[in-house]
């Protein structure tokens, strides 16, 4: 059967660190490397324990993580829209950094959020493009809390460049190293 994109991207090693919240660190096993949605003994799905497994060395070009408590962070719109006209990327909304770890806090209400999201991502005052199509998010359960991954795909060269807040001049990003970029 065809794998989705995110499932291209394997793990290096089978098992990976995960710090919660109260500052417990566990072990997530990874079952089986190429099914996009089973889920291991603690319940997380093969894609988030990827996404777990590169963190262990930082956010990247094509990753990066918010804490989104308060609600879908300001900050997402120009990082989906620096994804859109780089070579795309995924977002994990509810996981914080501090210093080199990163803490799943989780989200208070991720139901709301998601939709808050797929609301402002088809408004074309907020982005002039919607990137993101409704396979593109999902909410993942990690030690019963709520975290939201987000794909974002390449946008094409026909479709660029996407850009927020209806201003190609002050509202156009791209990705370089682990920042996102006026362009």
């Amino acid at each position: 059967s065809r794998r989705p994109p995110a499932a291209q991207l394997t793990a290096r090693r089978w098992t990976a660190e995960l710090i919660t919240s109260c500052g417990r660190m566990f072990r997530v096993k990874i079952l089986h490397k190429g099914d996009f949605m089973e889920t291991n003994s603690k319940g997380v799905s093969f894609l988030l324990a990827t996404f777990i497994e590169r963190l262990q060395s930082g956010e990247t070009l094509e990753l990066e993580v918010k804490s989104a408590k308060g609600g879908l962070p300001k900050s997402l719109w120009p990082t989906i829209s620096a994804f859109a006209n780089t070579n795309g990327g995924w977002i994990l909304l509810g996981i914080k950094q501090e210093d080199k770890a990163f803490l799943v806090e989780g989200l208070p209400n991720a139901s709301r959020m998601l939709d808050d999201f797929f609301n402002a991502v088809r408004n074309p005052a907020k982005i002039n493009f919607p990137v993101c199509g409704s396979q593109d998010a999902r909410i993942e359960v990690v030690e019963d809390k709520s975290v939201i991954v987000i794909r974002v795909a390449e946008a094409s060269r026909q479709r660029r460049p996407i850009y927020i807040d209806g201003n190609p001049y002050t509202g156009t990003y791209v990705r370089n190293h682990t920042g996102d970029h006026h362009c």
